[in-house]
């Protein structure tokens, strides 16, 4: 449940950035970069965590 909820979470994120929403309040693109790959570095690792905390979850449940 919380994992598919940071996941979603991590979607809107990513999105919100995309559109530039960001960049307009910022005026700066070399800090509109940076905080892009920053979302983009945090949501690739919660998606890692995420992964790998699900399959644990699967290994479980098989033996």
């Amino acid at each position: 449940m919380v994992g598919s909820l940071i996941f979603l979470l991590g979607i809107f994120y990513n999105s919100f950035f995309s559109l530039g929403i960001i960049e307009l309040n910022v005026g700066n693109y070399q800090v509109h970069n940076f905080l892009l790959s920053l979302a983009n570095g945090i949501f690739a690792v919660t998606v890692l965590i995420f992964s790998v905390s699900f399959l644990k979850a699967q290994n479980k449940r098989g033996k």
